[in-house]
């Protein structure tokens, strides 16, 4: 025998070692296929907690294409907060979003708004004043004075104000979106206190009317927070915790004068 002979018949053997290989080159190409499918997905969601745009590729060898999806887009373009270490959570940016940006974002967090008050409703309420771990529970109490949160029957209940405000987008009318204002913010905003508010409801309703009134058609800008609800984007809760309002009055518009309306019903004056 000899060099470069067959050590079997017709070949076998080199068939046998060229199928071998062919196995093996298999089994390696689908060992990489699948790592670089895990690592897509690794990528695809970390670009999702980032909330940055995302390169899909088509087909299946892994090149990207210059088409590009994006997987909730521009969550940083809205400034979130208190997210952004440039400013104190409570101090509202110079140039907030409009209503209908942020609805048609759709997606939970801490915005910034500008828009006007198209509707104002407001709901008092009994509430349970025992204090949890330091804070006050402030829960809705029900018929028989019972907290629904923590249980505690109240003798001496709080008495709590919420309003439900519908917001409507400066550029675009046809955008609105119902928003609530709880306790110390909706004082503020109606510059005057829930036991105020509440003679006024049963003694003075058209001083109510016209108080309800004269915040139709205002141009604010809130700090609103979208809380998901049921694990639903499309019905979420929309919380103001903070207002920011324009005086009326020409004089103080020539200053520059704002009124901002933080979460614990103070105001403070601030220079444009």
């Amino acid at each position: 025998m000899t060099e470069g002979d067959d050590l079997t018949p017709n070949g076998t053997f080199d068939n046998v070692l060229g199928t071998s290989n062919h196995l093996r080159q298999a089994q390696l190409d689908d060992k990489q296929s699948n790592l670089q499918n895990i690592r897509q997905a690794q990528h695809r969601r970390q670009a999702i907690n980032n909330r940055q745009a995302v390169p899909i590729s088509d087909n299946p060898g892994g090149q990207r294409h210059s088409k590009i999806i994006e997987i909730m887009s521009g969550l940083k373009r809205f400034q979130l907060t208190p997210s952004s270490n440039k400013r104190p959570a409570d101090e509202f940016p110079s140039h907030p979003k409009q209503l209908g940006e942020v609805a048609k974002f759709n997606a939970p967090g801490i915005f910034f708004v500008r828009a006007n008050v198209a509707d104002l409703q407001f709901s008092l309420y009994k509430a349970c004043p025992l204090k949890v771990n330091g804070a006050i529970c402030r829960k809705k109490l029900d018929d028989e004075m019972c907290c629904r949160g923590c249980a505690h029957r109240a003798n001496n209940p709080l008495q709590c104000l919420f309003l439900r405000v519908e917001l409507q987008d400066c550029d675009e009318p046809e955008i609105c979106q119902k928003a609530t204002i709880f306790s110390s913010v909706a004082e503020g905003y109606l510059t005057m206190r829930v036991e105020h508010f509440a003679n006024m409801v049963e003694k003075s309703p058209k001083e109510l009317e016209a108080l309800l009134q004269s915040k139709l058609g205002q141009t604010v800008t809130v700090k609103l927070n979208l809380k998901e609800k049921g694990g639903e984007f499309s019905s979420m809760d929309w919380i103001i915790v903070a207002i920011l309002e324009e005086k009326e009055n020409e004089a103080d518009k020539e200053d520059g004068e704002i009124i901002e309306i933080d979460n614990t019903g103070k105001k403070r004056a601030k220079k444009n």
